[in-house]
């Protein structure tokens, strides 16, 4: 997958420096190698620039931050003075799926949903507040302060004071 690491391995547990050297080729080109007797290896291709591991003591090259541009047949040689060993490794690098612009796209409509439901469950609530408060008012004081001049009225209203 883009953007992750991936480790080519030679098969070997432990090189043996001073009987063997070992080339990595990606292409027709040469990548990275550790000549006999070398303990450091060498990055010769600038497509890599940085991204190349090299495990001195197995071989095994790893490829950081991988791009697609890096898909491709990897072609490891390690040679002595007996023998060469050659050996092809495939690799495929898909992309990483969405691309940072629909992700974005994305993000800003979920950001958006969640502030409509929140704004709505807030109207809600206070229409549904405000209805109450006013309506509440009124009736109650509609009904405390309703006083006739009836006589009869008020007896029974004293009564009820009582």
């Amino acid at each position: 997958m883009e953007g992750d690491s991936v480790t080519l391995h030679t098969g070997l547990t432990e090189i043996q420096r001073d009987k063997f050297s070992i080339q990595w080729m990606f292409g027709d080109r040469l990548i990275a190698e550790i000549p006999k007797k070398q303990k450091q290896f060498n990055e010769s291709d600038g497509k890599f620039s940085g991204r190349l591991k090299l495990d001195n003591q197995t071989g095994y090259l790893n490829i950081t931050n991988i791009r697609t541009t890096d898909s491709g047949d990897y072609e490891l040689q390690i040679s002595s003075s007996n023998y060469t060993i050659n050996r092809r490794i495939n690799v495929t690098v898909t992309g990483s799926g969405l691309s940072p612009g629909a992700v974005a796209g994305i993000v800003v409509v979920v950001v958006l949903l969640v502030a409509a439901a929140a704004a709505a469950v807030v109207i809600y609530y206070c229409h549904k507040i405000c209805k109450l408060g006013s309506g509440g008012q009124e009736n109650g004081q509609n009904h405390q302060n309703q006083h006739t001049d009836d006589p009869a009225n008020e007896k029974t209203e004293l009564a009820n004071r009582s």
